[in-house]
């Protein structure tokens, strides 16, 4: 299973923020084969992005968990996806976040 992280100080963001930081990784993302798959050369730029869209998930769930200070996203996937020697030309075109609680 993948896994994407996600914190930022309790209460300060919205579920539409938290994994629109995620999606924004795509301006970096260009199409290739795994690991190269990165406009500026590091790969860990794209991860959250490219788990978002790799071309094997079939399913996502994600949950916040918050501490006194700390709200923490998580959201997993299966099956894993980032794995080395994998082309990643995501068919599915742009990601679009569900509207939901602000």
């Amino acid at each position: 299973m993948g896994e994407n992280l996600w914190h930022g100080t309790r209460g300060a963001f919205s579920y539409q923020i938290m994994l629109g930081q995620m999606v924004d990784e795509r301006q970096h993302f260009r199409p290739g084969v795994f690991p190269d798959v990165s406009a500026t050369g590091e790969w860990e730029q794209v991860a959250h992005y490219t788990q978002m869209v790799w071309p094997s998930t079939t399913e996502v769930g994600c949950a916040v968990a918050s501490n006194a200070s700390d709200d923490y996203l998580v959201c997993r996937y299966a099956p894993t996806g980032n794995m080395d020697g994998v082309a990643l030309i995501p068919a599915r075109g742009d990601v679009k976040l569900a509207q939901g609680r602000d």
